[in-house]
C-alpha cells in the first residue's frame, strides 16, 4: 500500500491518511499489508509497525548506494542504513 499519493521519495513525516487507508484495505483482504512511499527515518517504520505488516524504504536506500556507488564497501553500507532503520524502530 502507498503511504500518500503524488511523487516517490523520502520524506519528514508519515501522511495523516495511512492508519485510516491500512483500516480500509484491511477490511477488503486478510493478506499482510504493507506501507511504502516516503519511509526514511526509524520513526516511520516504527509509526508503520504499529498499523501494518511490513514497511517498504526504497528511496532512502537507493540515495544512500547512489552517494556511495563508487565505495568498495557500498553494500555493508546499505546494511548498516537498514539496520538503522530497523534498530531505532525498536526492531
Amino acid at each position: 500500500m502507498i503511504s500518500r499519493t503524488g511523487v516517490t521519495g523520502a520524506r519528514d513525516q508519515l501522511s495523516h491518511s495511512v492508519l485510516p487507508t491500512v483500516s480500509r484495505v484491511r477490511t477488503q483482504s486478510e493478506l499482510p499489508v504493507a506501507v511504502g512511499f516516503g519511509i526514511s527515518q526509524p520513526e516511520h517504520v516504527r509509526s508503520v509497525w504499529e498499523i501494518a505488516d511490513g514497511a517498504v524504504v526504497g528511496s532512502a536506500i537507493v540515495a544512500e548506494i547512489e552517494r556511495h556507488e563508487d565505495s568498495m564497501g557500498m553494500v555493508a553500507h546499505v546494511g548498516t542504513i537498514c539496520r538503522r532503520l530497523i534498530e531505532g524502530a525498536g526492531g
